[in-house]
């Protein structure tokens, strides 16, 4: 056991001197566009892209603006095709929230809380409330342009002593499945309240309605923990549920909060009866040797099934390292691999991402600075993996263009033109001296213009949401073709049996509720669904029917 520990470790050293090597070999992604936002202004740091607001079967961009003297005025910027540099945007979303600052400050649209098919945009207003409490705002997908917003949750009332300076929607998930249930869950991040900064995450369950009181309440257990500073979710286990995965700090010496600190990493499992007691409470670090900045969960490095941990930080002192724990059927026995990192090399961990459509993820991190390079240029690092073993050597680096440029901030989009390869809103923060104007690029490994003509258009096919399903199915054609429309739907089991049919139907979603032509419920398992549109094409697809 003892000779495997040591080889694991001469392993990842070698790994490490060999990053170093190659670190200046890489090539860049493809630039696709650039375009740049109005002086004084910067992009926000919390959003969660990738999500479909108009049906059409390919992600949307969207993207907020926030001025450094006017928090008041944060507009949210809606493209559901990739812009050029003068591309107008489809919609510009303002806040319906007459003098309340914070609005666009945060923003999450990659799940679908309302199970109908199509994802939905939550957008954070940091400053609403006389105590600064916070709120978000919920748009449906589906309906655009947007103008009112759905749903409105309150920060008032959320905190654990007051509500002051909570900040409620600081940070924002919907890309995850909590209960199982087939629909997105939100999880919303609030740091507050002042002088205490408990750290708090709210978990609310999709559904229609929307319930606006959160299923789960997690908080620090002590003033300045900052519980969920670092906050993502991912089914490690592998039982079908997304689990919460949070980072926090916990003050060596009680009296001084504000001192060196232990940081954790504490796991809470995703189920039908969710929990605030962690299944998993590992020590990551204690300063000097301390500090976590970034942390991803929703991905598999290695191909096994199970979503893995990456977690990146750093010592007073300079030194830079990563911590991998890879997902497996019992939580309690994770235990983490070390990866030091060149010296000078400030990572950040910031997506998982795929770009060969393989069983491993890649990801992307942000890069300060490369040892013997520009002070705080920046830059954008994406990491292929290609088998079982994690590959720390960048394959594409992306950087900034001078001093303190601060470029290589980024999220996933998705696949946005549907060539068949993801793109990537890559930006910078600019904190050079002087005045100085901040900017995006969107970035792919490879491109298909938009005017090509061998692009493929998106595909028509017929989706069911949720999936699984319980109580009930959308059913929906989807695709660029507006006028496609459904016809008539029938549902068969394994063995080929016709167990329910409608015809004469005119839209694009009905939902079956789950009985078969008597009326009576179907049991559970997997039903192909078999759907005609009113042009007389054919699709079908799966899904399962869950007890």
């Amino acid at each position: 056991m003892k000779a495997k520990a040591a080889l694991m470790i001469w392993l990842c050293s070698f790994i490490c001197i060999l990053a170093l090597g190659r670190l200046y070999a890489q090539e860049a992604l493809q630039e696709i566009v650039r375009f740049n936002i109005p002086m004084g202004e910067h992009f926000c740091f919390h959003a969660e892209m990738g999500g479909d607001l108009n049906g059409d079967g390919r992600p949307d961009l969207v993207f907020s603006c926030i001025d450094e003297y006017n928090y008041s005025n944060c507009p949210v910027y809606i493209y559901y095709s990739i812009p050029d540099s003068n591309a107008v945007p489809d919609q510009i979303l303002t806040s319906p929230l007459p003098n309340v600052g914070g609005f666009g400050y945060s923003l999450a649209y990659a799940g679908d809380l309302n199970g109908n098919g199509i994802s939905d945009l939550v957008v954070g207003v940091r400053y609403y409330g006389d105590g600064l409490s916070g709120g978000i705002l919920i748009y449906y997908g589906g309906n655009a342009p947007f103008t009112t917003p759905d749903v409105f949750i309150s920060g008032l009332g959320m905190g654990y002593t007051h509500d002051w300076d909570l900040f409620f929607g600081e940070d924002m998930i919907t890309d995850c499945d909590l209960n199982g249930d087939g629909i997105n869950d939100l999880l919303v991040y609030a740091p507050g309240p002042q002088y205490e900064e408990w750290g708090n995450v709210y978990a609310f369950l999709g559904g229609e309605p929307f319930a606006t009181t959160p299923a789960l309440h997690i908080r620090g257990a002590v003033p300045y923990e900052q519980l969920g500073m670092n906050m993502k979710t991912g089914d490690i286990n592998g039982d079908g549920y997304d689990d919460i995965i949070l980072t926090n700090r916990v003050p060596i010496n009680p009296n001084n909060p504000g001192g060196d600190s232990h940081y954790y990493l504490k796991i809470y499992p995703g189920g039908e009866n969710l929990t605030n007691v962690p299944v998993c409470e590992i020590l990551l670090a204690s300063e000097p040797y301390a500090g976590i900045n970034g942390i991803i969960a929703n991905g598999d490095l290695n191909g096994d099934g199970y979503d893995d941990i990456v977690i990146s930080g750093g010592s007073k002192d300079g030194q830079r390292w990563l911590k991998v724990f890879y997902g497996q059927s019992d939580l309690t026995e994770l235990s983490a691999l070390d990866y030091m990192l060149p010296d000078g090399m400030g990572l950040i961990v910031q997506s998982y991402c795929n770009l060969d459509d393989d069983p491993f993820s890649d990801f992307f991190a942000y890069i300060g600075t490369l040892p013997g390079g520009a002070t705080g240029a920046g830059h954008f690092a994406m990491y292929k993996q290609t088998n079982e073993s994690i590959d720390i050597v960048p394959n594409y680096i992306n950087s900034g263009e001078h001093e303190f440029n601060g470029y290589g901030w980024a999220y996933n989009l998705g696949d946005m033109n549907g060539d068949g390869h993801p793109e990537f809103f890559v930006f910078n923060y600019d904190y050079s001296v002087g005045d100085h104007i901040n900017y995006a690029t969107i970035l792919s490994e490879y491109y298909v213009s938009n005017s090509d003509e061998y692009i493929q258009p998106a595909p028509v096919n017929v989706r069911c949401y949720p999936n699984p399903f319980r109580d009930g199915v959308n059913i929906s054609i989807v695709g660029i073709d507006k006028s496609d429309q459904l016809a008539s739907i029938e549902v068969y089991n394994i063995k080929g049996q016709l167990v329910y049919s409608q015809k004469n139907l005119h839209g694009k979603q009905i939902r079956w509720d789950g009985l078969d032509n008597q009326g009576i419920k179907i049991g559970s398992g997997v039903y192909v669904v078999r759907a005609i549109d009113t042009k007389g094409n054919t699709y079908s697809t799966k899904v399962v029917n869950v007890k």
